[in-house]
């Protein structure tokens, strides 16, 4: 190498190594995006499947039926209560005829037992008729005997009342009697005396005439009680005729009544003998009617029985025909004639005609920000032009761990005769809507806990700022408070740090995207 060479040599050196020089002390060149307020409707954007409303998985009750007729094929519409199948009912019916005739059977011995214990109850009554007129004539009889008893106790008084009418003896009542006579007597004699003496005296006017009248009245007294006192000494010495008729017709009709009492008793002993059997008839009668109660029991509970096999049998027959239970149309078919049933294995899926709904699998990190009564707009890729609104309707309780999803349903509110069950579609779940709010790409935010910051460019320096966030659509991030219109925000703040000097890229919106 000559000397000219040398030289050139080393200054290309020394040009590059200033040149690196240079390049190592400039500030690095860093994404910034210039934020603006806005107001931003969050969403969140999930697929899923359309499903009817009205979902029935139709399957049998018998267990090893055989499939006799299939009356409908998939797509096929039904209404409620149509037939959709019928299995083999030949078993059914045979045991439906023997069941029938077994409880009709049944019944027509019930009923001869009913006539058996309505005659027994009957000769029951009967019996307790006879009984009872036994238990009557036995009071008769003894009504009876004491009226015979009585009658001869006044038969025997009213003789006794005759004799002693007729020749009882009266000197006690005579000798009274005699007695008042004399004392009436001697008081006349008396009362004539003084009425002479006053009439001596009113004549000479020695007394009034007052005094006069009363001695004359005193006379009259005393000769009226005299005649009264020698009538009862008369009664009082002979037996009035009356009273002895009144005793002769009180003895004869004290016989009459005996003898009618004796007849009386007569006759009420002959009925008494010829009724005595009474309570052994009524103690047999008695015991046919428990017998015939007890046989007309077992009838019945026979009865029970067959109409009880009967409607088993009916029940059975019933579920041989197999109905749909709304209207809808027939989505999926799993069954043909001539298979056999497995009792709860699914031959039909039934689907709703009008009402639809969306079953959406989301992920457990977003369900938070759903709840029940949220709006949707709902979009089918068979139908592209197609936007329906929605509700959420329903966030399910348990979640799939495997997924690592929760299973959530939106109500169509609004339908379309072009759904069917199992198309695919497209929800947008409306979160929150934003006033006055600044968006930023996911990457800008740094999250520690649950505290969140961004980096800021001010004067050519990273500075930081805490602010208070909400996830967004596509991966954006809505900040809600901490960011001003105008600042310029840095969209990987893992490439600095605070202080730092740095020289802006200002992106466009596009280009944060």
């Amino acid at each position: 190498m000559n000397r000219t060479q040398f030289w050139v040599a080393g200054g290309v050196v020394l040009v590059a190594v200033g040149f690196v020089g240079w390049k190592t002390s400039r500030p690095p060149k860093v994404d910034v995006i210039i934020v603006r307020l806005q107001n931003v409707t969050s969403t969140l954007a999930v697929s899923g499947a359309l499903e009817a409303e009205s979902r029935a998985i139709i399957s049998s009750r018998l267990n090893g039926a055989l499939v006799s007729n299939v009356f409908v094929d998939i797509g096929d519409s039904v209404q409620k209560g149509e037939i959709l199948l019928k299995l083999d009912d030949r078993t059914e019916k045979t045991a439906l005829a023997s069941a029938d005739a077994f409880l009709k059977q049944s019944q027509s011995q019930t009923r001869l037992q009913e006539i058996l214990t309505r005659s027994a109850r009957e000769s029951v009554n009967l019996a307790e008729q006879a009984t009872s007129a036994v238990n009557e004539l036995r009071v008769a009889v003894a009504a009876a005997r004491t009226q015979e008893s009585n009658a001869q106790t006044a038969l025997q008084t009213s003789r006794a009342n005759l004799a002693k009418t007729v020749s009882a003896s009266r000197n006690e009542q005579v000798r009274i009697a005699k007695a008042q006579v004399a004392s009436a007597t001697a008081n006349l004699v008396q009362a004539q005396k003084d009425a002479d003496r006053s009439a001596y005296l009113f004549s000479e006017g020695a007394i009034s005439k007052q005094e006069y009248e009363k001695s004359q009245t005193a006379l009259v007294n005393a000769r009226e009680q005299l005649a009264v006192q020698t009538e009862q000494l008369t009664i009082s010495t002979y037996p009035r005729t009356e009273d002895v008729t009144l005793a002769t017709l009180q003895v004869q009709e004290s016989q009459t009544v005996l003898e009618g009492t004796r007849k009386q008793l007569a006759l009420a002993e002959t009925a008494l003998s010829a009724r005595i059997a009474s309570r052994q008839q009524l103690a047999k009668a008695q015991g046919e009617l428990s017998a015939a109660i007890a046989s007309k029991q077992s009838s019945l509970a026979g009865e029970l029985t067959a109409d009880a096999k009967k409607r088993e049998v009916l029940a059975s027959l019933e579920k041989t025909v197999i109905r749909s239970p709304f209207s809808g149309f027939v989505s999926q078919r799993l069954i043909e004639p001539g298979q056999t049933t497995s009792a709860g294995a699914p031959l039909l899926v039934l689907s709703g005609a009008t009402a639809y709904r969306v079953r959406l699998n989301i992920e457990e990190s977003r369900i938070s920000t759903l709840k029940v009564g949220q709006s949707a707009v709902v979009g089918l890729d068979a139908f592209p032009e197609l936007q329906l609104p929605a509700v959420v309707s329903e966030i399910s309780s348990a979640a799939n761990f495997q997924l690592g999803t929760i299973e959530v349903r939106l109500a169509l509110t609004k339908s379309d005769p072009r759904l069917k069950p199992d198309l695919t579609v497209d929800a947008n779940i409306v979160l929150a809507t934003f006033k006055e709010v600044v968006v930023i790409p996911q990457s800008a935010l740094l999250v520690t806990g649950k505290k969140g910051k961004v980096y800021v460019l001010k004067g050519g320096q990273v500075t930081t700022k805490e602010v208070i966030w909400s996830r967004g659509n596509q991966g954006n991030i809505i900040v809600t408070k901490g960011l001003v219109s105008g600042d310029q925000v840095l969209t990987n703040p893992r490439a600095t740090k605070p202080k730092a000097k740095v020289v802006p890229n200002i992106l466009s919106p596009e280009e944060s995207d």
